[in-house]
């Protein structure tokens, strides 16, 4: 399965050596490989030169790369980090603020929807697996992190894990709702 997969993404669940041998397997297959960094642990070098996009949520940036997260610049610092360890596009999740991607021509923080939120435990996972999935049909990791801020917007509006998960449809409805209605506040 992994060596004909567009799209490999890994979390630290898994024992360390799994984690590596898939990765390995994906990378050199042409596969993007995702790596969700939860729970978070120290990483090899050789580990992360195989990694195309990491999303650590603050916590994890700070304790992989060392660098307190305080402001933009630590989100920079930590980029770079991240870059320079051989990682290519870095999605630091910040909860309701959104995310901060260092992606290779850019960095900038992509803001969350404003949205009434319920519960927020799967919101990551909701984001890294819209984030694959979409990825996968072949979208640029922009649009795919959009496409994923708004996935996981929409799952923290509800109760539970699994039933919480948006469709692809209301994914699109909502963003264009959210479209459409700051045009109307800007007339």
């Amino acid at each position: 399965e992994i060596s004909s997969a567009a799209v490999l993404l890994v979390q630290l669940e898994s024992p360390l050596e799994t984690v590596r041998a898939a990765v390995n397997k994906a990378h050199g297959n042409g596969a993007i490989v995702i790596l969700n960094p939860a729970p978070a642990q120290p990483l090899e070098r050789n580990l992360l030169q195989e990694i195309d996009i990491i999303t650590p949520n603050t916590v994890e940036a700070e304790m992989i790369t060392g660098i307190k997260v305080t402001d933009d610049e630590s989100l920079r610092s930590i980029t770079r980090k991240f870059n320079e360890c051989g990682v290519k596009n870095v999605l630091i999740t910040l909860g309701s603020k959104g995310i901060f991607a260092g992606l290779h021509h850019s960095m900038e923080l992509i803001p969350a929807y404003k949205v009434r939120p319920i519960d927020s435990t799967v919101a990551g996972d909701v984001f890294s697996g819209s984030l694959a999935a979409f990825l996968s049909e072949g979208m640029p990791v922009e649009k795919a992190a959009k496409m994923a801020i708004a996935s996981a917007s929409i799952s923290v509006t509800r109760m539970g894990a699994q039933n919480s998960v948006p469709r692809r449809m209301e994914i699109e409805n909502f963003i264009e709702s959210f479209a459409t209605s700051e045009a109307e506040a800007s007339k």
